[in-house]
Parts: structure tokens; sequence; C-alpha cells
């Protein structure tokens, strides 16, 4: 398969452990205790209580989890080729296994029905096992492809906005599920969750600003646009010791995407120069907006 060559040893690892460490926090935390925290963990657990109480049968999460993620995986390669999801396939599947085994295990962290502990592991979990996914480049699946695929269809409409949005829906059918109480304790996980996950991507800054220095700037640039779908600037540069001209593209990106994006650059330029910082403010373009009344 031609996008095998891209999946590494490391990768692998990060993937397998990523996922195993997020379905203990789904399977032993979350679904436990009714805590909706969005994406398709959330749904799954929505999907699970409700066969429960109409048929007497609750659905495995495990199987909520492909059933949800499959069709969006299947849109998404249709819409970008194999590479784009080949990585996040890898990881949905592992972590539908892993979901079955915990099913079948019981919870050695055993927090005898204390909400804030679960919230707090429930968020551990999750944070680690989503970043270290991450770290290798891929995904979870789940809302974050969702808001690729509609914004693929409909570049008007902001990514991170989206994957709020369809993320804020889940949470408040969890809401109406298992009540306001438990919704409360999910945007504590969320939270939590979201720390973690900063911590082991990129530390704690919303967004990165990346200069990179390369003879294949227009290679690129490209990769960029279809892999990231996040616009970028060319700018006239020049090396002072060699005089040679060329182009320095620079690019804001989501701590999320700085991993896939250093990858990208790498893969199509082995000896491009990057220089990541941290961007304190970035307003725009599906970043913050502007906003006065805060001067």
């Amino acid at each position: 398969m031609k996008g095998a060559a891209h999946l590494g040893g490391r990768d692998l690892i990060l993937i397998l452990a990523g996922s195993t460490v997020l379905g203990m926090g789904i399977a032993w935390f979350a679904s436990p205790q009714g805590l909706v925290t969005g994406g398709v963990s959330g749904l799954a657990i929505i999907a699970q209580e409700i066969s429960g109480r109409l048929t007497g049968f609750s659905l495995p999460l495990w199987v909520s989890n492909l059933a949800f993620n499959l069709p969006l995986f299947l849109i998404g390669t249709r819409q970008r080729g194999l590479r784009f999801a080949e990585k996040s396939i890898l990881a949905v599947l592992w972590l539908s296994v892993v979901l079955w085994a915990c099913e079948q295990i019981a919870n050695p962290f055993d927090v005898q029905g204390d909400l804030f502990l679960t919230c707090v592991f429930c968020g551990l979990f999750d944070g680690v096992g989503i970043g270290l996914v991450l770290r290798a480049g891929g995904t979870t699946g789940g809302t974050d492809l969702l808001a690729a695929i509609l914004r693929f269809r409909h570049r008007g409409l902001p990514i991170s906005q989206l994957i709020l949005l369809i993320d804020g829906l889940i949470v408040c059918g969890g809401l109406f599920i298992f009540g306001a109480v438990r919704a409360m304790y999910a945007v504590v996980t969320i939270f939590i969750a979201s720390r973690v996950l900063s911590t082991i991507v990129e530390g704690a800054a919303t967004a990165r600003a990346v200069f990179i220095f390369s003879d294949r700037a227009q290679e690129i640039s490209r990769q960029i646009f279809d892999f990231l779908d996040r616009g970028n600037t060319g700018i006239p540069a020049q090396g002072m010791y060699t005089g040679r001209e060329q182009t320095m593209l620079f690019v804001v990106v989501s701590r999320r995407q700085t991993e896939t994006l250093r990858r990208l650059v790498k893969e199509t330029d082995p000896g491009a120069f990057l220089v990541i910082t941290d961007a304190r403010e970035t307003l725009g373009e599906g970043f913050g907006e502007y906003n006065p009344a805060a001067l």
C-alpha cells in the first residue's frame, strides 16, 4: 500500500499507546458515569445509554465507534486521498479493539462512583491518549474529521468554530440524557483533557507561527493547503552568506497541526529549515476575532 511508508515504528507505537490510553479513559471512566465530553466517544456513550433504555441491550462502545467513524473516513479519503486518513484509520480501529477489551476487564482504578475523581482521571487519560496520537500525526477521527469534511465542501466555514459547534451539540445531548450535574462534570473533564493534551503535543500556546525555508516552497505550500487546509504566505528571502534568493513560507497553525506540518515539510524536503515559535495572539482565519471592546 502506497501510504504505508509514512507510518514509521515511532508513529505506530505512539498511535497504539495513545489509542489504548484513550480507550481506557472512555470505557472505564467516561461511559460508566455518563460523562459526554464531545466527539464520537460522546456519541457512543449516548447511543449506549439510549439503546439500553429502549431495548434493554446497551450498544457496545466499540460498535458505535466504528459505525460513526468509518463513513467519515470513507468520505475523507474520497475527498483527499488515503494519505489524509491512514494514521487516523489505524487509531480508530485499535481504539475499537481497546474499547472492546476494556468492557471485558474490571477497572483497576476503582473510584467508587466519585464523580470528581472520575472526571479528573477521565481528563488525564483522554488528554494523554489524544496527545500521543496527535504526536504521531494522526487523529482519533470524530468531530475533527467531520469538520474537515464540511470545510472541504464549504470553504467559508471556519474549521475551529465547526469543531466547537459539533462538540457543543454532543455535550448538550449528554445534558438531556444524563442531566445537568454530569454535563457540568463533563465540561471539567474537557478542560483537564485540553490542558494535558496541550502539554503533550506542543505546550500551552494555542497557535504556532512557522517559518519555512526550502527550495521546494511551492510544493510545500500545496501540501499545507491540501492536508492542513491552512493558508500560507510566500515571502522573498535571500541567504546573506550565499547570496541565493529563495521563497520563505510563513504559516500559522493550531497546536494540533504542528506535528503534522513538521512531517509534511520533512517528507517533501528533508533539507528544509523550519522555525517554530509560539503565537501569543492570533486574529482571523479560523483563530480569534478582533474585539475592540476588550481594549
